[in-house]
């Protein structure tokens, strides 16, 4: 009987320590980008504009906390062209800068890209 239940103990340790290491593995976490990177990692730069690239980066990315209530609002062209020297700061997370958006991974590289080519090539209202 002694044998038995050494056994059982064993078995039992085997199996404990086993689905602890799929527990503690199971928990990884890592960007999107990292985890399945594109394939072509083109990045189309040449046809930026406020309409619709850099405003659907916004409302996709800023906007569930910078409508208002405090924080720096973003919605109108004069709000995020004003601020894009501090925006770019931010999402490329340069020391000095808070890193955007807040509490969450980098942007993607592309769309950084992309705001910082509107940015350099004068923040067109197009």
């Amino acid at each position: 009987m002694f044998k038995t239940f050494n056994s059982l103990i064993i078995k039992t340790s085997a199996l404990l320590t086993v689905l602890g290491l799929i527990l503690v593995t199971s928990c990884y976490y890592d960007s999107e980008e990292a985890l399945f990177p594109k394939i072509n990692n083109s990045c189309d730069t040449s046809n930026v504009t406020y309409s619709s690239t850099i405003n659907n980066m916004i409302n996709n990315y800023c906007l569930s906390c910078h409508s208002g209530g405090g924080t720096t609002i973003l919605v109108t062209y004069a709000e995020v062209s004003a601020k894009s020297d501090r925006i770019i700061g931010s999402i490329e997370h340069k020391s000095g800068f808070l890193p955007m958006p807040q509490g969450g991974t980098m942007l993607d590289s592309c769309l950084i890209k992309q705001y910082v080519k509107w940015v350099k090539i004068g923040k067109p209202n197009n």
